[in-house]
């Protein structure tokens, strides 16, 4: 049987095919069987990655309240009250002083006009003594200790520097001899002056003593009124209580029974729940409610009302969200004293309204203007205190209006804020500002002795303080290494893992795509030839037949 040569390179081309094809199957079974292991063991960690960074983008802050909140307590030994026991913040008040320009024109119906001293600047440490602890309650009285800094105060903000002040002494006398009853107290009127030049350090914290009271006082008709209106301390200061004293009692809760929930709640004040019904009308207004102003809960929300008792404003006062600020690279929450808190004329202030009988401003006035507060029923001897805002702000402008010298007041300069870190309730910054001003009332028909008729009854400012208390460098670092740097790790842990997570699965998925497009195009392909071969040859060459194969390879 005689071979063509198509039939011979056929026959070789199909015996290739099958070895090549015999080796190449055996080659690709290994490789797919690695490919199919290998596949698996990418999705599957790409998968844990990816599911791992986003567990933990949910389970780490789960993780920190649980931690914060465990904290937040008072318990003796820990942290916290370490801090809180013996605060290492750093305290800095500046003290601006204001004296009198012209005391004898106000008395004939000129408006005060003063001279503005300062700053005087002291160093301030904080502690506090604990009395009693137990049943989830801690009982102390807070002290602070002011040192004057001459370096960093102004050229002439000397301790010994004189200044003109209102005689809170003749005010009394003032308002005995307005009262029918006590007409004679107008004889002691001849003996005083409406105006006293003391010095700083007298007048701030060591105190001064009228130079005409024992005078007066030793007059034999005079001596019973001097025990009627003058309670009086021996030597009035207006910082004396401040000064290396004992404040009031206190007792708060501990936070250990709700997470912190109620850390730093006064529950009673002296061991009363309420202040004196005489100071307030209403039992809310009374009330002793919020903090000391030390401490304040964990996860603190902006929609939060922030309450702190002030016992120097004989009540409690309250903080609102003002905006968002970074405080030493921190993230804070700014806290502020609203506005409308001193506006009397505001249906839940009315209870602060307080009607002496005085008028200031104007006619049948029911209390001050808005922005002055009447503190001098809750003070020894019911002396006429008028504390504000500083320049007045927030006051009406009858009252701003009222006094030549002051500066512009200026909500970011003169209001009292709190910068807090939010969910571990950490004092970041404090802005406390306050004025003590002296109220002069020129009496009803005080004419015997001294004619008070052309005075302008007005509020003069005395003293303006300035406290800022800011979180110190160790508990600054304290915050950073066990909360936010942490926070900063467990988030670029997330990232990482989510990102390398998602990019081994894509690739995995993007190859596994690949070689599943590949084999079709592979299968495509075979079927193609296999559709060649069986194609029927062309009319000009003789059909080729399986006899013809057989016969050519045999």
């Amino acid at each position: 049987m005689v071979r063509t040569p198509q039939l011979s390179n056929l026959a070789a081309a199909l015996q290739a095919l099958s070895g090549s094809a015999m080796g190449d199957e055996k080659t690709n079974c290994d490789e797919s069987a690695l490919w199919r292991i290998a596949k698996w063991l990418l999705l599957t960690l790409g998968i844990s990655l990816f599911c791992m960074g986003l567990c933990t983008v949910f389970i780490f802050p789960v993780a920190v309240e649980s931690q914060i909140r465990k904290n937040a307590n008072l318990r003796e030994g820990t942290e916290m009250y370490e801090k809180w026991l013996n605060p290492p913040y750093k305290s800095k008040t500046e003290i601006y002083v204001y004296s009198v320009k012209n005391p004898d024109e106000i008395l004939n119906g000129s408006k005060p006009e003063v001279r503005t001293i300062g700053p005087y600047v002291y160093s301030q440490k904080m502690g506090k003594e604990v009395f009693a602890k137990g049943n989830g309650t801690i009982k102390y009285a807070s002290f602070e200790l002011y040192t004057f800094n001459a370096n960093k105060s102004c050229a002439e903000c000397s301790l010994q520097h004189k200044v003109w002040i209102p005689n809170i002494v003749f005010q009394k006398f003032v308002e005995a001899a307005s009262n029918p009853s006590m007409r004679a107290a107008q004889a002691a009127l001849t003996s005083q002056t409406p105006f006293l030049e003391v010095s700083v350090g007298d007048m701030l914290f060591k105190g001064y003593k009228d130079p005409f009271l024992d005078k007066v006082c030793s007059i034999p008709f005079m001596s019973f009124i001097c025990e009627a209106v003058l309670d009086l301390p021996d030597k009035i200061a207006f910082l004396a209580d401040s000064n290396n004293t004992k404040a009031d009692m206190l007792k708060v809760s501990t936070g250990e029974e709700d997470g912190g929930e109620t850390l730093g709640q006064i529950e009673t004040w002296n061991g009363e729940k309420y202040v004196p019904d005489s100071w307030w009308s209403d039992e809310f207004s009374t009330k002793v409610n919020g903090t000391d102003g030390s401490l304040y809960k964990p996860f603190i929300d902006k929609s939060d009302k922030l309450y702190i008792f002030v016992p120097g404003l004989c009540r409690s006062i309250y903080f609102i969200f003002d905006r968002d600020v970074e405080y030493k690279g921190v993230h804070g929450y700014r806290f502020i004293v609203p506005s409308n808190l001193f506006d009397w004329s505001r249906p839940e202030n009315e209870a602060f309204c307080y009607n002496s009988g005085k008028e200031f401003f104007k006619k049948d006035e029911d209390c001050l203007p808005k922005g002055l507060i009447d503190i001098s029923r809750c003070r020894r001897g019911e002396p006429p205190i008028i504390v504000s805002l500083p320049n007045f702000l927030f006051a009406d402008n009858i009252v701003k209006d009222s006094v030549v010298g002051l500066n512009e007041s200026s909500p970011e300069h003169d209001s009292i804020a709190v910068t807090l870190e939010p969910r571990t309730g950490v004092v970041l910054l404090v802005e406390k500002r306050y004025q003590i001003n002296i109220a002069m009332w020129k009496g009803n028909e005080i004419t015997a002795g001294i004619d008070l008729s052309r005075m302008r009854s007005c509020i003069v400012p005395v003293i303006s303080i300035f406290t800022t208390v800011e979180i110190d460098d160790g508990s600054l670092k304290l915050l950073y290494d066990r909360l936010l740097n942490v926070e900063k790790l467990v988030s670029a842990f997330c990232i990482t893992t989510v990102l390398i997570g998602s990019l081994i699965s894509g690739v995995t998925v993007a190859v596994m795509c690949a070689k599943s497009s590949r084999l079709k195009r592979l299968l495509e392909k075979g079927q193609r030839q296999l559709a060649r071969v069986s194609v029927a040859p062309d009319q000009t060459e003789k059909p080729f037949s399986m006899n013809h194969l057989n016969s050519a390879v045999h």
